[in-house]
């Protein structure tokens, strides 16, 4: 059973503050030709692991396209459909690829669980 709409939104922000903390450090030759704008993304992929966790790939272009990835596509719109267009499913983009959906999901599925019992 998922939680309420208001409920998921506040487990998808502790999901992404969780991903940002586990962000692999850039080289420094990297940040020279940052964009920084709407639709771009600071990464995709995972490239590595560690004891800590996984660290997602730097990857300073375009947000892909998903429809055509049911796997992510389903991962998306179970965890966070608010990012699928619903008038032009086919142009909704994202910076994350399955592997850090499912990352995703399984670090959520900690605070679901606390915060499912909170009245």
């Amino acid at each position: 059973m998922h939680p309420p709409p208001p409920a998921r939104r506040v487990f998808v922000v502790i999901g992404l503050a969780v991903l940002l903390v586990r962000a692999q450090s850039v080289s420094q030759q990297s940040h020279r030709h940052i964009v920084n704008r709407h639709g771009y993304c600071i990464w995709y992929g995972q490239c590595a692991a560690s004891r800590y966790g996984k660290y997602n790939c730097f990857y300073n272009s375009p947000a892909k396209p998903f429809a055509q990835n049911k796997e992510l596509f389903d991962l998306i719109n179970s965890t966070c459909p608010e990012y699928i267009s619903r008038t032009d499913p086919n142009s909704s983009t994202s910076c994350c690829d399955a592997a850090q959906m499912k990352t995703l999901q399984n670090e959520m599925s900690i605070a679901v669980l606390l915060f499912s019992r909170c009245p």
